[in-house]
């Protein structure tokens, strides 16, 4: 199905909290918090003169999966809402997703699928963040979650299927958007949302939280042409995305060297909704990331970044080293290559001799896929950009060499070790076993003829989790776990059910959380305005 993004929208001095911000942009804590009742931390306020001033029951920031979920959840409840976007354009990066989890939908009982127990899933992904996140909060989740798929279905959103994500996914929770693509679900909730007739107000990016007597009474916003307008709201909704996209405030949260990481979409989430809630008090919780791995100079769909990145050929560290399973991320989890690569101080690299490149560009092609490739996929072109990077000048990410020793020479390694490690795995794929690792047989590729080459691969980043402290009822809170009032949050912005990395096997399981944590919010504000 091919769809884009762009096809679906064409479409007197008052007081705020704290200082302007650029740009626009779940949940740990206690279920049940006392209100705030004194706000002797907040910043000086700013001033505005707003060109126009609207007012609703909510404001909601940001029209990604949680932002649309809630909006829609909140006119069913009978609240009147306006639903605020930075972009342009409606959605935020639902677009790049396949599959939503749910256990217990009408699908999967139509089709007969063997379901697991709530605390099987729960304890699946307790055991992935060393019980670091809120058991309470995950069972919620769960719970709810074949609920919401039957709530989309009546929204208009249509599945392809139900599965366990082509093997990858612990359990058979994984439901495929129509087309196998995220576009489908945006243009459903898109038509959804222009049926009930919402308000939204594209290109218009929050700036600041309006605040009287400790409580947030509604948010000012800016236009792209720099009107600044003036929702009036019972309750304010952060549903606003990440900070992936602004590297410094990732490295400053997180102490990850974002030196040459890359975002890998142009999405606006870059921290403004987690600043607006600093800014007045909120508590500040650790943040995670979805990271993939990416080739500097390259984007993802290239035949060098699919080879160098999610490929199990050979991969070794700066030293020459060799240092890991490289089919990890085929058994279990891609986010792990990630983790095992940041282990390495001297940098990772992926390395290639004549006989792999021929074998991906002209053989037996991809082994793994992804929204670009199949597997069995040929890489044309592998060749030619490996030449490429050897050529640029500046920041190098492709090293070359004749012989073994002239490769590590060129990047830098020891020849010694890089020989050794060469032998060594030649060694373990002659005998069929790899002793050393566990990589599977029939990915053991043995290294023959050059030119070699070794591709550096950095970080990209999908997007993070979590910032912003709530409760179970997507309340936030202040640093003395009170709850702020008339200030929500839901989605990625405040989620921290995942702690340093995403958990890929229970695939689809942040759009779960989107549409959980956006429904739920929905219903707590109506709880508490009505």
């Amino acid at each position: 199905m091919e769809l884009s993004r762009r096809s679906f929208l064409k479409s007197a001095g008052l007081v705020g909290a704290g200082a302007m911000v650029a740009g626009l942009a779940g949940c740990a804590s206690n279920a049940e918090s006392q209100p705030a009742s004194n706000s002797e931390t907040a910043p000086e306020p700013t001033s505005y003169t707003p060109d126009e001033s609207i007012t609703a029951d909510v404001a909601i920031v940001g029209a990604g999966n949680s932002g649309m979920c809630a909006a829609i959840e909140a006119t069913n409840l009978g609240l009147n809402v306006v639903l605020l976007e930075k972009s342009s354009e409606l959605g935020g990066s639902s677009f790049a997703t396949e599959v939503i989890f749910g256990l217990g939908s009408a699908m999967q009982k139509e089709a007969g699928v063997e379901l697991p127990y709530r605390y099987q899933v729960v304890d699946e992904e307790l055991t992935y963040t060393n019980y670091h996140s809120d058991p309470l909060l995950w069972g919620d989740y769960v719970e709810h979650s074949g609920e919401d798929i039957d709530w989309l279905q009546e929204q208009g959103v249509v599945f392809d299927s139900v599965d366990d994500y082509r093997g990858v996914s612990a359990f058979p929770t994984a439901h495929w958007w129509e087309g196998k693509i995220g576009t489908s679900f945006m243009a459903a909730m898109l038509a959804k949302i222009e049926e009930m007739g919402i308000e939204t107000r594209p290109a218009t990016a929050a700036i600041d939280l309006k605040i009287e007597d400790g409580t947030v009474v509604g948010v000012y916003a800016k236009t792209d042409d720099e009107k600044i307008v003036e929702v009036n709201a019972k309750a304010v909704l952060l549903a606003c995305g990440g900070i992936g996209n602004d590297l410094e405030l990732l490295q400053e949260k997180t102490g990850i060297d974002t030196e040459h990481a890359k975002p890998e979409f142009p999405l606006p989430n870059v921290g403004d909704g987690h600043k607006m809630a600093w800014a007045i008090g909120a508590k500040e919780t650790d943040i995670s990331i979805l990271p993939c791995l990416g080739v500097d100079g390259f984007v993802i769909r290239d035949a060098i970044s699919m080879a160098s990145c999610i490929q199990p050929g050979l991969y070794i560290n700066g030293d020459g080293e060799r240092f890991m399973a490289e089919d990890l991320h085929m058994k279990k989890l891609y986010a792990l290559v990630i983790n095992a690569q940041r282990s390495q101080l001297s940098g990772t690299y992926t390395f290639f001799d004549n006989d792999f490149i021929e074998l991906l560009e002209n053989g037996r092609g991809s082994y793994v896929g992804n929204l670009e490739v199949k597997p069995g996929d040929k890489l044309p072109g592998l060749r030619e950009q490996l030449e490429k990077g050897v050529q640029a000048t500046g920041y190098r990410v492709v090293f070359k060499g004749e012989t073994l020793e002239e490769l590590a020479a060129d990047m830098g390694a020891d020849p010694a070790k890089l020989t050794a490690t060469i032998e060594r795995y030649n060694e373990l794929c002659a005998g069929g076993v790899d002793e050393d690792f566990g990589k599977d047989a029939e990915y053991m590729n043995a290294v023959n003829t050059g030119p070699y080459y070794a591709v550096h691969t950095d970080l990209s980043v999908l997007t993070t989790f979590g910032g912003i402290g709530i409760n179970r009822r997507m309340q936030v809170l202040n640093a003395e776990n009170e709850v702020i009032p008339g200030l929500y949050s839901s989605g990625v912005t405040s989620c921290s059910l995942y702690q340093d990395t995403y958990n890929y096997q229970i695939s689809g399981g942040m759009n779960g959380y989107c549409t959980y944590s956006g429904r739920t919010a929905a219903q707590q504000i109506a709880s508490d305005i009505q």
